[in-house]
């Protein structure tokens, strides 16, 4: 399955961001490896749905923006600043042009769901890493 996560504009994040982060959000101005690090979390996702999973990626306005690499069950568990509850962090990189899995998802449309944080099959044409 491939963790998909609807972005929305950028955003200023709160002071206390768990994650040290100065902002979130989609910015097509960023690099890759700073759109996954200002996206990846923070989340709730269930930690047994996430551990098996090897693929993330960041959908904005119904369409995939960058497909990353998750490293095997790891990620983060950070605070929510608000209610103090568990969220999930993703760990993993980018994945780079011209890789499979990448080619087969890039630019694909994305089912609008009320949640933003979605499960989806893997793509089919994509071969081993």
């Amino acid at each position: 399955m491939v963790i998909n996560i609807r972005l929305i504009d950028r955003q200023i994040a709160d002071r206390d961001d768990p994650l040290g982060r100065d902002w979130w959000g989609y910015d097509p101005d960023v690099t890759p490896e700073e759109l996954w690090e200002n996206n990846r979390g923070d989340w709730w996702l269930a930690k047994k749905r996430i551990e098996g999973e090897r693929w993330a990626a960041l959908n904005y306005q119904g369409r995939i923006v960058l497909v990353a690499e998750l490293y095997g069950p790891c990620h983060e568990t950070v605070s929510d600043s608000r209610t103090g509850k568990p969220k999930r962090a993703l760990v993993g990189a980018p994945l780079p042009a011209g890789h499979p899995v990448s080619e087969a998802l890039m630019g694909t449309q994305v089912e609008y769901r009320r949640n933003p944080v979605s499960y989806d099959p893997d793509p089919e044409s994509a071969g081993p890493s």
